[in-house]
């Protein structure tokens, strides 16, 4: 075959680096060895060995090419997410007898992630860590509590260029209790137990790599990524 030799424009030079060559072939058979650099609207960028870079038309090549720059572009999307974690509550249930209250209630967080960038994110995974304590009667509520903790993941297939999606966690059944008056103990604190949301860790990978995190507090960040029930 012959080499490629189209009448296309030189960006310029650049310092060869070694990296992955692909072999690029148009639709008159001219073939072309080079580093893809980018992608954008209907060409792309590429650079030879030699460091000269030329952009490339995506109608100029055979099929097997627009296939590897498929492939290269989900490998390397331009990711730039933010996101926000909120708590929610739901499904709240009342029980009281002639000494005790309770209440019981569904609560986890819902998260509403947004993608900054151009490109569209797709095939990434959102993990994450809900924690929670739970304390018994004669022992009260506070911070000094372990930290016990429940964690999920949500696939989320694609999201596109300077859009939203709000995911939930699943849901945590948290049970408080609390003496009515005239009973329980002379100290208020240890009149009131049981479990509390503490706060959530969330982490979104894009091909195996971390590219977006979020602590809801200074106390689940020092607690550590630990992924354990």
């Amino acid at each position: 075959m012959k080499r490629l030799a189209l009448a296309l424009c030189i960006i310029g030079t650049a310092t060869c680096v070694r990296a992955e060559l692909h072999t690029f072939t148009d639709t008159q058979g001219r073939t072309i060895q080079a580093e893809l650099l980018s992608v954008k609207d209907d060409q792309i960028r590429v650079r030879r060995e030699d460091g000269q870079v030329f952009t490339l038309p995506f109608d100029s090549l055979v099929k097997e090419d627009i296939t590897y720059i498929a492939t290269w572009r989900r490998q390397h999307v331009e990711v730039k997410l933010h996101f926000t974690a909120s708590p929610f509550h739901t499904a709240t249930e009342h029980r009281n007898t002639e000494a005790i209250q309770t209440t019981t209630e569904k609560a986890g967080y819902s998260i509403t992630l947004f993608n900054d960038a151009a490109d569209a994110a797709s095939d990434f995974k959102v993990d994450y860590i809900l924690f929670y304590t739970q304390s018994e009667s004669g022992v009260g509520q506070g911070s000094d509590l372990p930290l016990k903790r429940k964690t999920g993941k949500i696939p989320v297939s694609l999201l596109e260029g300077g859009k939203s999606v709000i995911l939930k966690t699943d849901t945590l059944t948290l049970r408080k209790s609390k003496y009515n008056p005239d009973w329980g103990y002379d100290n208020s604190k240890y009149n009131k137990w049981g479990d509390d949301l503490a706060g959530v860790w969330v982490r979104v990978s894009l091909n195996g790599k971390v590219v977006a995190e979020f602590t809801s507090s200074e106390q689940i960040k020092k607690a550590g990524w630990k992924p354990s029930s």
